[in-house]
């Protein structure tokens, strides 16, 4: 059984892109290239989030220089009305589906990704981009340390995952809530 995922956070670097933004990338510069890429996610982002009964409840993405690789990447956290597999997402920011995953902290990931709470003065960032207001997403955080969390196995349901998913991963938390 495919995993179906409500909120995910991405990283896209220049291994991710389809063949022909890699090889426009060895004509041109790397930052040009994703820079190109990134404008084009925007416009999609529009477009979806128009759709009627769009899937997309929000996004905030980032253009990069920097990290550990040192090289040029786009960091994203996406939120959708219903829980879709990693293969959607793929599919519809035309990466691979590995740029994908589970997101524990909806509030760090929006804040890093905008560039705004406790990550504002974050260096590196050439452009940041939202699908809307932070009051259309619906921030959740799943991080707590505890061992018996109820809103880390609420945020796995509200994820997407299925009771025996969690049951494996957790299962105290699961059996005590």
């Amino acid at each position: 059984m495919t995993t179906r995922h409500r909120r995910a956070s991405f990283t896209i670097w220049m291994g991710h892109l389809p063949e022909e933004y890699r090889e426009m990338a060895k004509n041109d510069s790397a930052e040009t290239t994703m820079n190109l890429f990134f404008q084009q996610r925007k416009e999609m982002l529009q477009e979806w989030k128009k759709e009627i009964n769009s899937t997309l409840r929000g996004c905030a993405m980032s253009l990069e220089l920097g990290g550990t690789h040192g090289g040029i990447h786009i960091q994203g956290y996406i939120e959708l009305r219903s829980a879709r597999s990693w293969a959607h997402y793929a599919k519809r920011f035309r990466v691979l589906p590995e740029c994908f995953q589970t997101t524990r902290s909806g509030v760090g990931s929006f804040e890093y990704c905008s560039k705004s709470g406790s990550y504002a003065d974050k260096d590196g960032v050439l452009e940041t981009y939202l699908t809307g207001p932070r009051e259309d997403f619906r921030l959740h955080d799943v991080s707590s340390e505890s061992k018996a969390d109820l809103k880390q196995c609420v945020g796995h349901i509200v994820e997407g995952y299925h009771p025996v998913y969690i049951l494996k991963q957790n299962p105290y938390a699961y059996t005590v809530h």
